[in-house]
């Protein structure tokens, strides 16, 4: 079976603030997999934040348009590419990995 569950292991908040970390809220999903009936395996820790700032890839790609602002770059394609691809990912899919794979 190839379900999973993401439980963070903490909470860090307010943005607008010195930050405050909390530890995480248990979610226990049962004892076993609500899919298939069968034993729930266990991995991570794993990274589930952002990995890119959209703003920041959207101001790079918007200073890749005018080639002259930056004299000596020599791979404009190369970059404006890459910057596409990074600005295209979804951002609710959670992991490259098929987890269960993982365990």
């Amino acid at each position: 079976c190839e379900t999973f569950f993401v439980q963070p292991l903490g909470e860090a908040g307010p943005e607008d603030g010195p930050p405050k970390f909390k530890p995480a809220r248990v979610v226990v999903p049962g004892e076993s997999c609500p899919e298939c009936g069968g034993r729930i395996r266990l991995a991570g820790p794993c990274y589930a934040g952002p990995l890119h700032d959209a703003a920041f890839v959207q101001r790079c790609l918007d200073a890749c348009e005018d080639e002259d602002d930056l004299p000596g770059v020599k791979s404009w394609r190369k970059i404006t590419g890459m910057l596409t691809a990074i600005s295209e990912e979804h951002h609710d899919i959670m992991l490259y990995y098929k987890l269960p794979a993982l365990c």
